[in-house]
């Protein structure tokens, strides 16, 4: 009976607010669609308009060789020389990443291009040969007696003269008619402290217009002192000396106005000066016993310079720092480094390990990004296995590749059309010996490429 009369007596009202709500939800429902639909219309249209995300692949290849003692760039920027313990000069290919000859002669501390790419220079402590990069023919040599005859080497950019700094002095050569032009010994540079039994100039550069000479010095006495020196060849006359402690690195701006060198000043690494007036324009922070290079861009507009375990890129315009390089894993000191002259790719080494990155700079061709959240663990690889794991925004063709240090493709793991959406793999590593190794990702025109090591 009681469910009967509460059938009769409140069926109406519910049904009635069914269909109230039922209205209502419909309604609602329509309101949120419309929503919704207006919503995704403005997305679209804002991410059309928004630019493409852009990326910069950073490390290009590595390379095992000798330990290396210097590099740098042809003018072309499609190679560069390599200078090692193991006697010789490699000219690498900068796209293949392959050694293409090799100027042999002696274990080789100094190395670089003239101005024009038409000789290539090297030196050890002994002395140095002239190379016709053309014909690969020696143009001019010149050897001391002993291991303290040529620490330093500089040539003029109008590629007529060539300075060597040893021992106590510094000669300076016609390159055409192979004469010593001039000595520039103790006499002349009165060392500081004056009871020094010697002193050894470590760095040479010629200023771009041939007029000066900037050079640090070390001292014999107890704290191995260094003085920089800006020494003017037309007036025969020191025009700067500065006390440099321990760390003396130094290198002329390419149009000539600046001078960057290692500083001494608490919390400095490097200082920027104005050869003219001889003012301070500019310090970088840190600390100098980490700085063992220091270079120009081709547009003056960025110091890159080695600092410990990294390569760092200081912008001289907006006064920052731009971007640092390191080695894959981190952490292993750095020795050189050179900047190409087209400033798209920066070389560097730690020990025998040479390693190509890409130098982005703020404006340039971006890569479209087809691949984001991707990971390779664990690294260093202890075991037989190393998992990787990336989205794909599209399905693209892709290839997924290890090669060893040498550049040489040791293992395949995948070569097919991949679709869009994430991606994991469990890699065999039981046929790989210890070492290092890149594995490189390639779907459409996107590259990825990260180095690994397996240390079981």
């Amino acid at each position: 009976m009681f469910q009967f009369i509460k059938f009769r007596t409140f069926s109406p009202l519910v049904r009635c607010s069914e269909r109230k709500s039922l209205l209502f939800s419909k309604s609602f429902l329509l309101k949120i669609l419309l929503f919704l639909f207006v919503f995704g219309v403005m997305i679209h249209f804002q991410a059309k308009s928004q630019p493409k995300p852009e990326v910069f692949i950073d490390t290009v290849w590595m390379r095992q060789t000798w330990d290396i003692t210097s590099m740098s760039f042809h003018p072309s920027s499609q190679f560069f020389a390599v200078g090692n313990e193991g006697k010789y000069v490699g000219i690498w290919d900068v796209q293949t990443g392959t050694e293409t000859k090799k100027y042999n002669g002696f274990e080789s501390r100094n190395v670089f291009f003239s101005k024009s790419g038409k000789y290539l220079i090297q030196g050890n402590n002994r002395g140095f040969i002239i190379w016709d990069f053309t014909s690969d023919t020696s143009i001019f040599s010149w050897f001391g007696s002993d291991d303290y005859s040529s620490f330093s080497l500089s040539m003029s950019t109008d590629e007529r003269l060539i300075a060597t700094g040893g021992r106590n002095y510094i000669k300076i050569w016609d390159i055409q008619t192979k004469k010593l032009l001039k000595t520039i010994d103790t006499t002349i540079l009165k060392p500081n402290p004056p009871n020094t039994n010697f002193i050894d100039v470590l760095k040479l550069d010629f200023s771009p217009d041939g007029k000066l000479l900037a050079f640090p010095y070390s001292t014999s006495d107890k704290e191995q002192t260094q003085d920089i020196i800006i020494y003017n060849l037309q007036d025969n006359k020191i025009e700067y000396r500065k006390n440099l402690g321990n760390y003396g690195r130094i290198k002329f701006s390419n149009d000539g106005t600046k001078i960057a060198y290692t500083s001494t000043d608490a919390g400095e690494a490097i200082k920027i000066m104005d050869v003219n007036t001889k003012h301070i324009l500019a310090t970088i922070p840190g600390f100098p016993q980490g700085v063992t290079k220091i270079v120009f861009s081709s547009d003056d507009k960025f110091l890159v310079f080695t600092y410990s375990t990294k390569i760092l890129i200081w912008n001289l315009v907006e006064g920052k720092l731009k971007d640092t390089f390191t080695t894959e894993p981190p952490g292993y000191f750095i020795e050189n480094c050179d900047i190409s002259n087209d400033q798209k790719y920066l070389a560097g080494n730690s020990g025998s390990v040479l390693i190509l990155w890409n130098f982005h700079k703020d404006v340039g061709v971006p890569i479209v990004n087809t691949l984001k959240g991707t990971m390779i663990f664990p690294n260093p690889a202890e075991k037989n296995t190393l998992n990787l794991t990336f989205d794909l925004i599209k399905s693209e063709m892709t290839t997924i590749k290890i090669f060893n240090i040498k550049g040489q493709l040791v293992k395949e793991i995948d070569n097919s059309y991949l679709f869009q959406g994430n991606h994991q793999y469990t890699i065999n590593l039981s046929d790989l010996v210890n070492g290092s190794y890149q594995l490189r990702i390639n779907s459409g025109s996107y590259s990825f490429s990260q180095s690994f090591i397996i240390n079981r």
